[in-house]
């Protein structure tokens, strides 16, 4: 089994077929994030945070999630859980599911 069949097995998307509507809300977050982004391009070429281990417990929104793919980029393992509450968006935490960020 691969790390990301592993991941797979461990994330707990009540809706896997949202992670297309997710991901539109992520682009739009990251259109509206520009110094973000920004770090995001550098720190992705630099690898600054290669080999790190980084966990949180947090509302996932369209928001976080481009925090952790940006933490992501820049070479970090983001490993992630959300508490049950309103403020966690059933698509964004679908999409973030559907990628190699563990939730």
């Amino acid at each position: 089994m691969t790390n990301k069949q592993a991941d797979a097995a461990r994330s707990k998307v009540a809706d896997p077929g949202l992670a297309a509507r997710g991901r539109s809300k992520i682009d739009w977050a990251e259109s509206r994030m520009p110094v973000l982004m920004a770090l995001r391009e550098e720190h992705s070429r630099l690898q600054s945070l290669k080999g790190m281990r980084i966990a949180g417990c947090l509302h996932v929104t369209k928001e976080t999630a481009v925090l952790i793919e940006t933490l992501s980029a820049a070479g970090a393992e983001p490993s992630t859980s959300s508490p049950p509450s309103r403020s966690t968006t059933a698509p964004t935490s679908s999409s973030r599911s559907t990628t190699a960020t563990r939730t």
